[in-house]
């Protein structure tokens, strides 16, 4: 619409593949002043001699990149150059289908031949100058026919490269369902990755135990509580249903029919990781599609490549720990925040604050804060209202999901992460899970997760300003963490996919600078060089978390070792598990059906009640025979002991045994035939040995 406070000057508009170019004919004016909204409202107004003042108001027909709004002094007036927010989409009309064209506007023909190139990934906006002009416009005339000639061989020229850089930069796909794209390739690479991950890791460790077990819960045991294991095992404070019930509900045609085929439980167990790594990957498609759509297709496909060689971005993307739900959520908030979508950000991460991880506020805070210093939350302060509102009814609506269906299976009326707060805030007792020092997520947890491509974080933020809003409050949410005691990576993983954003920004522009001569070509083998030292960094962090879940291994030794006793033999297992063992990969998926039998019972009691125990006790108790061992390597002995060529030590990491007046049947030696005594050869090893004995002598 149009407003005119003694009269409307002229305007013309054009488009490119990224921008709208807007034209104001005000030739001589004073004052000038102009104004963009995220939402696509533009004002212009200022002062002409001898006709007065004036003032344009436009509602665009989409939304727009505001802060990336630049504008020229031009001879008869000024130019507005502005960044559309879906790059490569084609704008019918310069205003809202339903308003109606003014006869101020017109069209501006030199700005409709797709002529210009995305140039996002550095800011500069050099590229766009249209520095030749139509061979038959007024500029040309007088030319001889040979410069005319270059000149149309040169916009041709441009055409072409604008053509190609569009057909690259521009999705290729549409939405699937909600925020949630049509998977491409490298969304599947990720999901290639995750799965990779799950063979290698298989068992889950106390922290992620309760959603563990409750989805063997809800897909095995299903109506009858009585049998979950959290109402014998509560833990420290309570958590959430959701997530597992989630995990169930997508599992549970696959589970439920090779349950029917009778296959060992530990199949469903990497069913559950695989469908909770696909919900992970939906999250981070979702955020990759609109960094894709603001950015690029480049900068999207780096940010899946460093994705990928990264090791705990990956990893965690399966283990079923309440961060993890949470960054589901966050994943897909991040991809309305990129598109400057503040209600949908901060109602999405409202109500996974309610359901799984109320440290999602210290999160939504600064995300909030900075929007609003930008201006981009609406007129103040009706537009902060409406965005706090909508918070709080998201909120509310994650406050009765939780505490309704979470009372049920608790049996009492409950809100868990309410009293997960309680406890760590409240009580303040996170810190008997122990202590770090207030720079420890900056120097230490960042960087461990992100390995070598770290080093492209400080030219991703200096070389291009359009991530920094995005970046600011998320070292906001890291620095406000840093000041609670207990940390952990799990706490702020959620600020990965930002940093593997800025990140990518900074290898897409070493890699699209390479042929530009100098040293950029060098600088880019180095950026590959930093890729390639991230890929070795992830495949060590992986050998270590494989040996990591000695009790899961050891219950599946077990289960190799008895398999002829039981289905020949007719014994009767009854294994006791302790708690080193329950904590480090023991899960209910690995337990065998009759005549197998398991009990984690706690405290002094009769243990020979048992045929097995699995103990990370080296020495076998009374009446006891140990038939396997599971043994782990301690990297850091290696240095201690200053003889790196010596490799790292052996250590015992869980023992099985069988109860003395059974047979006694001993793992057999790797590799021998059938005839061959069942005796285990074991390594060398002191079994008294304490990784934490070389740390405390150093």
């Amino acid at each position: 619409s149009n407003q005119t406070m003694t009269f409307c000057p002229t305007y013309k508009w054009g488009q490119t593949s990224t921008h709208i170019i807007l034209t104001v004919d005000c030739p001589e004016a004073t004052s000038l002043q102009h104004s963009v909204s995220p939402d696509g409202m533009v004002l212009v107004k200022g002062e002409m001699p001898r006709k007065g003042r004036f003032e344009l108001s436009l509602n665009l027909f989409d939304r727009v990149l505001a802060e990336d709004v630049s504008a020229y002094q031009l001879p008869r007036g000024m130019q507005m150059r502005i960044p559309k927010l879906e790059s490569g989409r084609t704008w019918l009309t310069l205003q809202k289908p339903h308003i109606p064209k003014p006869v101020q506007e017109k069209k501006d023909f030199d700005f409709f031949m797709n002529s210009e190139s995305e140039s996002g990934d550095d800011g500069d906006e050099s590229d766009m100058d249209d520095d030749y002009p139509q061979p038959d416009s007024k500029v040309s005339k007088g030319l001889d026919d040979m410069t005319k000639e270059e000149i149309r061989r040169v916009r041709e020229k441009l055409a072409r490269e604008a053509a190609n850089s569009k057909k690259a930069n521009t999705p290729s796909r549409d939405y699937a369902f909600g925020p949630v794209p049509v998977l491409d390739v490298w969304d599947f690479a990720m999901l290639a990755v995750m799965i990779v991950h799950i063979i290698l890791t298989p068992y889950t460790k106390v922290e992620e135990s309760f959603n563990l077990q409750a989805s063997h819960d809800f897909l095995f045991h299903r109506s009858s509580l009585s049998r979950y294991d959290h109402l014998e095992f509560p833990g420290v404070v309570p958590r959430s249903f959701i997530g597992a019930a989630s995990m169930a509900f997508f599992s549970a045609p696959f589970a439920i029919l090779f349950d029917l085929l009778s296959a060992p439980r530990i199949v469903s167990l990497y069913i559950v990781r695989m469908v909770l790594a696909t919900m992970s990957l939906l999250g981070l498609a979702a955020f990759r599609f609109q960094l894709e759509k603001k950015f690029g297709k480049n900068v999207a496909n780096a940010f899946t490549i460093i994705c990928c060689l990264q090791f705990h971005l990956m990893f965690y993307a399966s283990r079923p720990l309440p961060n993890t739900f949470a960054a589901i959520f966050v994943n897909i908030a991040f991809s309305f925040w990129l598109q400057e979508r503040y209600t949908e950000t901060l109602s999405i991460m409202s109500f996974a604050a309610a359901v799984f991880r109320c440290e999602l506020v210290v999160l939504g805070i600064p995300i909030f804060v900075f929007a609003l210093v930008r201006d981009r939350l609406g007129p103040f302060p009706s537009g902060p209202l409406e965005v706090i509102g909508y918070g709080v009814v998201s909120f509310t609506m994650g406050l009765a999901c939780t505490v309704l269906f979470d009372s049920i299976l608790w049996q009492r009326w409950l809100w868990p992460e309410g009293e997960g707060l309680y406890f760590n805030v409240i009580l303040n007792k996170s810190h008997e899970w122990g202590t770090e020092p207030v720079y420890w997520y900056f120097f230490d947890a960042i960087p461990r997760s992100m390995l070598a491509t770290i080093i492209f974080v400080p030219g991703g933020l200096m070389w291009n300003m359009r991530l920094r809003p995005f970046a600011i409050p998320i070292f906001s949410f890291i620095s406000l963490f840093s000041f609670l005691p207990h940390k952990e990576l799990r706490f702020v993983m959620y600020a990965l996919p930002i940093l593997n954003s800025v990140a990518a920004l900074e290898l897409t522009r070493l890699y699209e600078n390479q042929d530009k001569g100098g040293w950029k070509k060098y600088y880019f083998n180095g950026a590959l060089t930093v890729l390639v030292m991230t890929g070795f960094g992830t495949i060590g962090f992986s050998r270590a978390a494989a040996s990591n879940y000695p009790g899961g291994e050891a219950l599946w030794e077990l289960h190799r070792i008895e398999a002829a006793n039981v289905t020949r033999g007719g014994l009767q297992p009854y294994v006791h598990i302790d708690v080193a063992a329950a904590q480090q990969g023991v899960s209910r998926f690995g337990e065998l059906g009759a005549p197998w039998k398991y009990s984690k019972r706690e405290g002094p009691h009769d243990m020979l009640q048992y045929t097995h125990l699995l103990s990370e006790k080296t020495a076998a108790p009374a009446n006891f025979t140990r038939i396997a061992t599971v043994y782990g390597l301690d990297y850091k002995s290696a240095l201690l002991r200053g003889d790196p060529t010596r490799g790292p030590r052996k250590f015992p990491r869980m023992c099985v045994y069988k109860r003395s007046d059974l047979d006694v049947r001993l793992a057999p030696e790797e590799g021998a035939s059938d005839g061959a005594p069942p005796v285990r050869a074991e390594p060398e090893v002191d079994d008294e040995y304490n990784p934490a004995d070389d740390e405390e002598a150093d």
